[in-house]
């Protein structure tokens, strides 16, 4: 009898809370079971509903207050249950529900300063790096010789969506490899926590709002599948900061041409239907970041 009142007593609590009021019941006797609801964890959101309890009658100063425990009062007390408020108890285990990535709580986007000495230095090891990955990677892939341009656009293979590879693509993907690994070399040695590698930033064109994400954010994003939520964020090969990824103060993104190695390369245009759509890639890294990217290029070296 105890356990009937007790799941209509729970069953009703329930109801009460998807209709935003508080429950007003009485059992089969035509009485009023105690009950309490208090925080569980300080989970917002969520009750636990006290034990009820079927009073038997006992003198008002001997009543006790019931917690959220699994000890006996006077009467007979049932099992403490743990419902979300506004949602119905289920028996059924199932999986957590996926976290929703956190967004606005970075800090936004500032540029700083930064002395012609140290941009100097930057200048001069990213053009190294982009030398020396030119020189391995053709080293390994060509006997050293620069491809012809016919060579660059023959397709060597698919990339891992299955899309035609072409020997400059080949080609471009390992240079940029190499060169980020001696990038990291070099400035660990010359800016140790003052600088970033392929550093994920959102940036909202419309509110010119731009902010660095953590790995997780950015990890998660990417457990979540292809989606649009990398969509409006860039990646620059190189991030220059004060130690603080939102304090930016200067950009770099390392180009390997191959059909015209000598010519200064141009930023690539987002496509229609990206958020970005129309722009350029420098132009949208320069307005997110406040600094204006410069390509390095092998024998060329920083372009600005």
């Amino acid at each position: 009898m105890a356990s009937s009142k007790l799941w209509r007593l729970a069953l009703a609590v329930w109801l009460a809370g998807c209709a935003g009021a508080a429950p007003s019941l009485r059992d089969g006797h035509g009485e009023n079971p105690a009950l309490e609801a208090v925080p569980y964890d300080g989970a917002p959101g969520k009750v636990v509903l006290a034990q009820a309890v079927v009073e038997e009658p006992v003198e008002e100063d001997k009543e006790e207050q019931l917690g959220g425990d699994s000890s006996t009062g006077p009467g007979h007390t049932g099992p403490v249950f743990v419902i979300p408020w506004g949602q119905a108890p289920s028996t059924e285990a199932g999986p957590p529900p996926t976290p929703s990535p956190r967004a606005g709580h970075e800090e936004p986007v500032t540029s700083a300063a930064i002395d012609p000495a140290t941009k100097a230095q930057v200048d001069k090891a990213l053009a190294e790096c982009a030398d020396q990955a030119s020189t391995v990677v053709l080293g390994r892939r060509m006997n050293g010789r620069k491809p012809t341009p016919r060579e660059c656009r023959e397709q060597v293979g698919q990339d891992e969506k299955g899309n035609p590879l072409t020997r400059a693509q080949q080609l471009g993907i390992e240079m940029h490899q190499a060169a980020l690994e001696c990038t990291r070399e070099k400035l660990g040695k010359l800016r140790p926590g003052g600088f970033g590698i392929e550093q994920r930033y959102s940036y909202d064109l419309r509110t010119g709002r731009a902010a660095p994400m953590n790995p997780e954010e950015e990890q998660l994003l990417l457990r979540m599948g292809p989606g649009r939520e990398l969509l409006g964020t860039i990646v620059p090969d190189v991030v220059i900061h004060t130690g603080n990824p939102a304090r930016v103060q200067l950009v770099y993104d390392f180009k390997f041409p191959c059909v015209n190695p000598d010519q200064t390369p141009e930023w690539r245009s987002y496509p229609y239907g990206h958020p970005y759509q129309g722009e350029s890639q420098g132009k949208i890294y320069e307005k997110a970041l406040g600094a204006r990217p410069a390509p390095v290029t092998p024998r060329r070296g920083v372009i600005r």
